[in-house]
């Protein structure tokens, strides 16, 4: 990590760095750091990311999960040359030929949007054996010699460079207006226009709906813990509150029921959960189930078979942990004693909340 300041970042950026796109001297704003969808100066003011920057951070900054699967991947294997095959490369290759179009059958990785264009270039004009490629003006398609000439933006690049031939602009087509003019060029190796939209279209639809697949499965398991974690405060509440109309040998048998009505809700909210998962999903819920219901004899509130065979400090212990209150606490409007934040009843005097 750099440890220059503010000062000495931008005395070598003007020094040191050319910013490409960009003539004469410039202003650029000094970043130190980002986190989620936000970037900051040195001076601590925070920017909206609203691009994404060149629409690569497309799930922001600092995310655990690829911070971690880097780490991974670089102690296993940080480089291998294209002409090694290795798991994470088949293993991504083919994830995106599920995704794409029918048509797409096989994935060559580059380093960014224009190494991509340049080898689509060669690609085209070596399949095809044709030499012209044609694009719109006004358009962007990278910075190198072929993918700058194929851009057909004026304010950065110059639309014939002597060097890279065979780069046709044309405008947006309007074809009540004029003709197309390459529908019928036996030259041509490729289109650059958007019949690319089309088809990525196509790809956003497929990504769109595999992204929902896999956010209704972590849906489903955030779900089920959310009720489960309910059904067992509801339980734990519910031992809570007859355990103290025991002790103060009092009866509310409205309010017991009330509760186990509630639970029963409860129970049918997981059971439709449950129905909605997929069968991997479901081995995964009764496995992450069965972990949590193993024993741990060191637990006063952990269940035992025999009740009667506590001893005094254990079932103090277990009175004492029945009226703890756990996490967030609201106050009862009866007694004014703290209870759960979500409790039903109070465990101090028994009041509906």
């Amino acid at each position: 990590m750099s440890k220059l300041n503010r000062e000495q970042t931008i005395t070598y950026d003007k020094k040191y760095n050319q910013h490409p796109w960009l003539k004469g001297n410039t202003e650029p704003i000094p970043i130190e750091k980002a986190e989620g969808i936000f970037f900051y100066d040195f001076n601590g003011k925070k920017y909206y990311d609203m691009s994404s920057q060149l629409s690569c951070v497309n799930i922001g900054y600092g995310n655990e999960d690829v911070i971690q699967a880097v780490n991974d991947q670089v102690k296993t294997l940080p480089y291998i040359a294209p002409a090694y095959a290795s798991a994470p490369r088949s293993e991504l290759a083919k994830m995106l030929v599920e995704l794409a179009p029918d048509n797409i059958a096989k994935v060559f990785f580059t380093c960014g949007g224009s190494d991509a264009n340049e080898a689509a270039i060669n690609m085209a004009r070596t399949y095809t054996g044709r030499s012209k490629i044609f694009s719109r003006y006004r358009s962007y398609h990278g910075s190198t010699l072929g993918s700058g000439n194929l851009s057909g933006d004026p304010r950065r690049f110059a639309l014939e460079h002597p060097a890279a031939t065979g780069f046709v602009k044309f405008q947006d087509p309007y074809v009540y207006r004029s003709d197309i003019p390459f529908k019928n060029d036996q030259e041509a190796s490729a289109y650059y226009i958007n019949k690319i939209k089309e088809q990525s279209m196509q790809f956003v639809d497929t990504a769109y709906k595999a992204a929902m697949d896999i956010a209704d499965k972590g849906k489903n398991q955030l779900d089920l813990a959310s009720q489960q974690n309910r059904l067992a405060k509801a339980q734990r509440q519910l031992g809570a509150l007859v355990y103290s109309l025991h002790k103060a040998d009092e009866e509310n048998q409205p309010l017991v029921d009330k509760y186990i009505e509630n639970i029963a809700e409860i129970e049918k909210a997981i059971e439709e959960i449950k129905a909605r998962m997929t069968p991997d999903e479901a081995a995964a819920a009764e496995a992450a189930e069965a972990e949590q219901e193993a024993e741990d004899p060191n637990d006063p509130t952990t269940y035992h078979d025999d009740p009667a065979g506590l001893t005094p400090e254990e079932e103090q212990a277990l009175a004492d942990a029945a009226d703890r209150p756990r996490g967030e606490t609201k106050e009862c409007p009866v007694c004014h004693a703290d209870v759960d934040a979500d409790a039903l009843f109070c465990n101090h005097c028994g009041a509906q909340l």
